[in-house]
C-alpha cells in the first residue's frame, strides 16, 4: 500500500479508535502472525491468566520462545484514568510471566519467555519504568502506537484501508462503466446499436446461464446413493453461491467479459440500497495484472478502484476483506500468454484468497488445456456458460436492429442458418455481430466466420462518418490493412495491449510504401478514436474484444510456413482459424502442415490436431473429398494423442473417468465438420478398418465420428451409429452420453434432434450406470487442501479426517 499517502495522525487515531477487542483482533494478531510468530491462540476471558494471546517461535538453534501478549486500549500513563489501566496491565503481566502455557505440538507445559504489552495509544517512558519495576521482571517489553504504526506500514499496509473509506464513488464508476458506453451516439447522429458497448446495461443485456454437473444424495427404499445432478442458473446468481472459487469457462465470444461485468453492475447497484449486507465488486483484467506485477493482489486492488472512482480514498476496508464482503472479479486468463504469466497471477489470487477466505473470487477463461494442468484452479469450482437459445438470440437481434423493422420470422430463419457457421457456436458477441452487419436477405449469411467478422469490421471502420462525408474519410480496405498490420505484431509478442506510439512505428513503413506516409497520425485516429473497435486508455489501445485481435492478427499471417510453425501453439489456434476463413480454398498447405507435425510429441500433437479440425472447418472453397481425408488424420492424430495424453493429464490413473471427459470436451469441436451427415457411409466403412498395431483405433475412430455428428446437430444420423456402437473402453460411451445430455439440455437445437439426443443417453443409462459411479467417487476424491505449499488430493479416511 502507499501508505505515505496516509498522515500518521490519521492513522493514530484510527488505533484509537478501535475497541480492545478490536485492536487485539484486527491489529495485534495478524500483526504477529504476519511477523512469522506462531499459535496466536485466544486466551481472552476468564481463564486466560494475564494473557490475551499467546505466539510461539524458534530461534536459530531450535529451542522454542513462547510470548505472552497482553492488549490495552488507549494511553497509558500515571494521571487519571489511565493510571487504572496501568494497574490492571500490572497485575495482568505478573500473572502472565508466571504461568505455564500447553504447547500444542507436544503438550508440554512451559512457562512464557517474555511478555509484551500492546496499547493503541501512548505509554510514556514513566508509565514504562513504574510497570518494570512493580512487575520485577526484565522480559517485560511494549508497542505503543509510535512502535505500532512504521511496523503495520510494513508488514500488513492493508489495515490503513479503513481510512477515509468511501464505497459510493466506486459504485457510482462502476455503473458508469457499464451503462456509460451505452449512451454514446457515434457521428451522424445514429447509436452503435451497442454491438460492443454497454452489453452490460439494463436495456441490452441478455441473461446468461451458468450449468455444471454436481453429486446429489438421494434416498431410494431406505438407501442412501450419489446421483448426478445437472445445475443451471443465471450467471448474476453466483454471488449468492457458498462457492468462494469460481471459475466460469466459455468459448470465444460467449459473453464472459460481459457478464463479469453485469455481475459488478448488479452488486453495484444493490450496494446503493443495502447499509449492511452490500458487497463490493473489484473488476480486473488478467493482462493488467501481469503488465504492472504487483507485489501484492490487496495493494493493486486498491489503487485500482481509486483510479476507477478518481478519487484519492479507499473503496474498501479491512473489514471489507476480513468478512466476505469483497467479491474479485478477474477476467480473460486465457489472454496470459503463457503458464508462467498464468501462475504468477494466480499465485498473487491464491495468497490474496488464503489471507482473507471469506472473499469470494471469480475468474474468467475459454476452455484451454491448461485448465486441468496448472494446480492453482484444482481448487476452483467449474461453471460453464450455457449457449444461449432462440429466444436470446431473438433479444440481441431486437436490441441491435432496434432503428430497423425486421419481420421475427425472418430473423429466426435467418438465426437458424447463422448456427452453421463454422468455428464458433451461436453465442453473444456471433449474434450481434450478425444483426449489425446484416441487410436481412436470404443470400446475406456469409459462409463463415471470417466473412462475419470482415463485413462487420468493415461496417465499423467505414459507415459511421459516410454520412458526414468528412473530407479524410478513408476508405475501409486501407484501415483494415493496417489493423492486421498492428494485431499481428501484437499476437506475434503475446500481448493484448500497444502503445499508441508503437503502433504507429509499425505502420508508417507500409503506409510510406503506399503513399500514406503524411496521414498516418490521422488514419489512426480514425481507427482507434472513431470505430468503437478498441478501448482507449491514456497512451495504450487494446482490442475491444480479444476475438477481434485474433481476427485481424490471422489475416494478417503472410507466410505459410509460419502457419506450419505456430500450430501447435494454442495462442494461435483462434487466429489460424480467422486464416483459413479468409483462405478457404487452402486446403493443400493444411495437408503441408500435416506433414510439417509428423513425428511431433504427443501434447503437440493433440494441439495441432485440435487446430487443424477446426482450421478444416473454415475451408468451404476447399473440395469435400480432400476435407474428409484431413478428418479422417485429425481423428487418427486425436486417437494417437489419447491414451499419452490421459497418462500427462492423470500420471497415477487415479482418475479415469473424469480424464476422459475433459479429454474429449477438449478436442469436440475439432471433429464437428459439417460433412459427415453427406458422407456417413464412407466414413462409416472407414471407422471399422483395422491396421496393425492399431486395434484400438476402429472404435476410437467411431467414437468421434458420433461425437462429431452430435457437435454438427446432425443427431438423428449419430442416434443410428450408437445403437450399434459396443466399444470395449465404457468411458467413451461415458463422452457421448454426456455430449448427448449437453445437446438436449442446453443446445439451441430443433425439438426432433433433441429428441435423438434424449434417445441417445436415455439408452446409454443402464450401460454406464457403474461408471457415473466411478465418475462421482473421483469428483468426490479430487477435495482439495493446501498442504505445505502443495495441492494434495484427501482420499482415504485419514486424510478426510483432518478436514473437520
Amino acid at each position: 500500500m502507499r501508505v505515505d499517502n496516509i498522515s500518521r495522525f490519521k492513522k493514530e487515531r484510527f488505533l484509537k479508535s478501535l475497541s480492545e477487542d478490536d485492536f487485539r483482533d484486527q491489529v495485534i494478531r495478524p500483526f504477529f502472525l504476519r511477523s512469522g510468530f506462531a499459535d496466536g491462540r485466544d486466551l481472552c476471558g476468564p481463564g486466560e491468566h494475564g494473557k490475551d494471546a499467546i505466539f510461539i517461535e524458534q530461534d536459530r538453534i531450535g529451542f522454542t520462545h513462547v510470548l505472552a501478549v497482553q492488549t490495552k486500549k488507549g494511553n497509558m500513563n500515571l494521571a487519571g484514568k489511565a493510571h487504572s489501566n496501568i494497574v490492571e496491565a500490572i497485575t495482568q503481566l505478573k500473572t502472565a510471566i508466571s504461568t505455564t502455557v500447553v504447547l500444542l505440538k507436544d503438550r508440554k507445559k512451559v512457562i512464557p519467555n517474555r511478555a509484551i504489552l500492546c496499547a493503541s495509544g501512548k505509554i510514556n517512558d514513566a508509565a514504562r519504568d513504574h510497570i518494570l519495576t512493580q512487575v520485577g521482571n526484565p522480559n517485560i517489553q511494549f508497542l505503543d502506537v509510535e512502535d505500532l504504526i512504521p511496523v503495520i506500514d510494513e508488514k500488513m499496509p492493508e489495515l490503513w484501508l479503513g481510512i477515509d473509506a468511501d464505497i459510493l464513488p466506486y459504485f457510482k464508476a462502476v455503473k458508469r462503466l457499464t451503462i456509460g458506453d451505452a449512451e454514446i451516439e457515434l457521428r451522424g447522429g445514429t447509436k452503435q446499436d451497442a454491438v460492443l458497448q454497454g452489453a452490460a446495461s439494463d436495456d441490452v443485456f441478455v441473461s446468461l446461464n451458468l450449468h455444471r454437473t454436481t453429486v446429489k444424495l438421494k434416498k431410494y427404499r431406505g438407501k442412501t446413493t450419489e446421483v448426478p445432478h445437472f445445475e443451471e442458473f443465471p450467471i448474476t446468481s453466483i454471488i449468492g453461491k457458498k462457492s468462494r472459487r469460481v471459475l466460469i469457462i466459455g468459448e470465444a465470444g460467449s459473453g464472459k467479459s460481459t457478464s463479469l461485468l453485469r455481475v459488478a453492475y448488479v452488486i453495484a447497484s444493490k450496494g446503493f440500497e443495502e447499509d449492511q449486507n452490500y458487497k463490493i465488486p473489484i473488476l480486473l483484467k488478467s493482462i493488467d495484472i501481469l503488465k504492472n506485477k504487483p507485489i501484492d493482489l490487496v495493494e493493486y486492488c486498491d489503487q485500482a478502484t481509486k483510479a476507477m472512482a478518481n478519487t484519492t480514498k479507499s473503496s474498501f476496508t479491512l473489514n471489507d476483506l476480513s468478512d466476505g464482503r469483497v467479491v474479485l472479479l478477474i477476467d480473460a486468463l486465457d489472454e496470459l500468454p503463457t503458464d508462467d504469466d498464468r501462475r504468477f497471477v494466480l499465485d498473487l489470487i491464491e495468497h490474496f484468497g488464503s489471507a482473507y477466505p471469506k472473499t469470494q473470487i471469480i475468474l474468467t477463461t475459454r476452455p484451454y488445456r491448461f485448465i486441468s494442468e496448472l494446480s492453482q484452479l484444482k481448487r476452483y469450482e467449474d461453471f460453464r456458460i450455457c449457449p444461449i437459445n432462440w429466444k436470446q438470440a431473438e433479444k440481441i437481434v431486437t436490441t441491435v436492429t432496434a432503428h430497423r423493422q425486421i419481420p421475427k420470422a425472418q430473423s429466426q430463419e435467418l438465426l437458424r442458418r447463422l448456427e452453421k457457421i463454422h468455428g464458433i457456436e451461436l453465442n453473444p458477441l456471433l449474434v450481434a455481430v450478425f444483426a449489425a452487419t446484416n441487410d436481412y436477405t436470404k443470400q446475406d449469411i456469409p459462409a463463415n466466420i471470417t466473412e462475419l467478422f470482415k463485413k462487420f469490421t468493415e461496417l465499423m471502420l467505414g459507415r459511421w462518418d459516410e454520412s458526414k462525408g468528412l473530407k479524410h474519410q478513408y476508405q475501409a480496405p486501407l484501415k483494415d490493412f493496417v489493423l492486421t498490420r498492428i494485431a499481428f505484431q501484437m499476437h506475434g509478442q503475446k500481448k493484448t495491449s500497444i502503445l499508441r506510439e508503437d503502433a504507429e512505428k509499425i505502420v508508417q513503413n507500409d503506409l510510406q510504401a503506399r503513399g500514406h506516409e503524411a496521414d498516418t497520425e490521422l488514419i489512426l485516429s480514425e481507427i482507434f478514436d472513431r470505430s468503437g473497435l478498441f478501448r482507449v486508455s491514456g497512451c495504450e489501445i487494446e482490442f475491444r474484444h480479444h476475438l477481434l485481435q485474433e481476427f485481424f492478427a490471422g489475416r494478417g499471417i503472410e507466410s505459410p510456413e509460419f502457419v506450419k510453425a505456430v500450430v501447435t501453439d494454442e495462442w494461435w489456434k483462434r487466429a489460424l482459424v480467422f486464416y483459413f476463413g479468409a483462405n478457404p480454398d487452402k486446403i493443400d498447405l493444411l495437408k503441408g502442415v500435416i506433414e510439417a507435425v509428423s513425428g511431433i510429441d504427443t501434447e503437440k500433437l493433440l494441439q495441432a490436431a485440435t487446430t487443424v479440425g477446426l482450421a478444416l472447418q473454415a475451408c468451404y472453397l476447399s473440395p469435400v473429398v480432400e476435407k474428409i481425408e484431413i478428418w479422417k488424420w485429425v481423428v487418427l492424430a486425436l486417437g494417437i494423442a489419447q491414451k499419452k495424453c490421459l497418462e500427462l493429464f492423470d500420471p497415477k490413473a487415479k482418475y479415469p473417468q473424469s480424464s476422459m471427459i475433459h479429454y474429449y470436451l477438449y478436442s469436440r469441436d475439432s471433429v464437428a465438420l459439417s460433412h459427415l451427415k453427406s458422407n456417413i457411409s464412407n466414413l462409416n466403412a472407414w471407422s471399422k478398418e483395422q491396421a496393425i498395431g492399431e486395434e484400438e483405433l476402429p472404435e476410437i475412430k467411431l467414437f468421434w465420428l458420433i461425437v462429431g455428428l452430435i457437435e454438427c446437430g446432425d443427431i438423428g444420423e449419430a442416434e443410428k451409429l450408437t445403437r450399434s456402437f459396443h466399444p470395449k473402453d465404457m468411458k467413451l460411451l461415458m463422452a457421448i452420453h454426456l455430449s448427448s445430455y449437453l445437446a438436449h439440455e442446453i443446445r439451441p437445437l430443433p425439438n426432433k434432434e433433441k429428441e435423438y439426443a434424449k434417445a441417445i443417453y436415455t439408452r446409454l443409462d443402464s450401460k454406464i450406470e457403474p461408471y457415473k459411479a466411478q465418475l462421482l467417487k473421483e469428483i468426490g476424491s479430487t477435495l482439495l487442501e493446501i498442504r505445505n505449499g502443495e495441492i494434495k488430493a484427501i482420499d482415504d479416511e485419514a486424510d478426510s479426517a483432518s478436514l473437520g
